[in-house]
């Protein structure tokens, strides 16, 4: 199922209500995938077709973060997997 733009864009921002973050920014990119920033520039990375599945884990992960106490500054968040996510922290060294 495909939503619209404004579609997830409502579905995102009331996940991101859990931990007090706004959207920014979300844009239908190339190869069928969704990209999004909030507030504390961290970006989400989604598959259209199976959006809805992805902002269960996003939802999930993020509640998992909130009740461990957890305050990792994230850089980004992939959901594109299909029963895993990636996630990367802004104090990890990036590779060239």
């Amino acid at each position: 199922e495909y939503l619209t733009l404004l579609d997830s864009t409502f579905l995102l921002q009331n996940i991101l209500n859990l931990k007090g973050n706004s959207l920014i920014s979300i844009e239908h990119r190339g190869s069928g995938f969704i990209e999004a920033v909030d507030n504390e520039s961290v970006m989400y990375r989604f598959n259209k077709e199976d959006f809805r599945v992805q902002l269960e884990r996003l939802e999930e992960f993020i509640l998992f973060e909130l009740n461990s106490g957890n305050k990792d500054h994230i850089r980004y968040i992939d959901l594109r997997y299909k029963n895993a996510i990636a996630v990367s922290h802004f104090n990890m060294e990036k590779t060239i």
